[in-house]
């Protein structure tokens, strides 16, 4: 595998604007979308490297605490208003993998924490309802995050310090799995953009582990 990079980021970025220009306004969502929106995951990723801080985490907080401030701040939420959103907001990291395991009472709550757990299940399955029934159609879907993507290559900066804020806290296994994400591919996307990206994150998030290894 040659692992030479052929442009470097700020050209990358260039490259990426236009390319994203041209397709718009040439040919179908559909074809192309989901390429560019991993190609700018990644490339926001390698500018927040350069400002997340290369201490390590904090140690976090005990597994009951943390189950306790959970299930207070699911109980204080009050369900959000049917959302009338012109916006669509980036995902900038990946999606966590819900547990395999299904977990239900058999019977009635025998305690306050099973009673809490279970109201809180009940606003999740409602909210998700919700959501389901008042979800776009896709074309509509699909101009959202049209619309999305063109904010992000107009000021990258803002989701850069989003994400940055994000890495600061996260797992080395977590960065890495940013970093290592496989990108799609489209015959619309020119894949040695995605390529050098690519590399390009790899080589950053080594050099952020070697830099909070060097501050611990």
């Amino acid at each position: 595998m040659d692992d030479a990079l052929t442009l470097p980021l700020a050209d990358i970025w260039s490259r990426t604007r236009t390319m994203f220009a041209r397709l718009r306004s040439l040919i179908g969502a559909k074809q192309w979308l989901n390429a560019l929106e991993a190609l700018a995951r990644k490339l926001i990723f390698l500018e927040a490297l350069a400002l997340a801080p290369a201490e390590p985490k904090p140690p976090p907080l005990p597994l009951h605490v943390r189950q306790m401030q959970k299930i207070q701040f699911q109980m204080q939420r009050t369900p959000a208003p049917i959302a009338r959103v012109k916006t669509y907001a980036f995902r900038l990291w990946p999606h966590a993998k819900p547990h395999p395991a299904r977990i239900s009472l058999l019977g009635a709550p025998t305690s306050r924490f099973e009673a809490e757990e279970l109201e809180r299940r009940r606003l999740q399955i409602e909210r998700l309802k919700q959501g389901r029934a008042n979800r776009l159609p896709e074309p509509q879907r699909l101009i959202r995050r049209l619309h999305a993507l063109g904010h992000v290559f107009e000021k990258p900066l803002i989701y850069a310090k989003r994400l940055a804020r994000k890495l600061a806290k996260a797992s080395k296994s977590f960065i890495a799995k940013v970093a290592l994400k496989r990108q799609p591919r489209s015959v619309y996307v020119d894949g040695r953009l995605q390529g050098d990206a690519g590399k390009l994150c790899w080589l950053g998030a080594r050099a952020l582990f070697a830099a909070r290894a060097d501050s611990s």
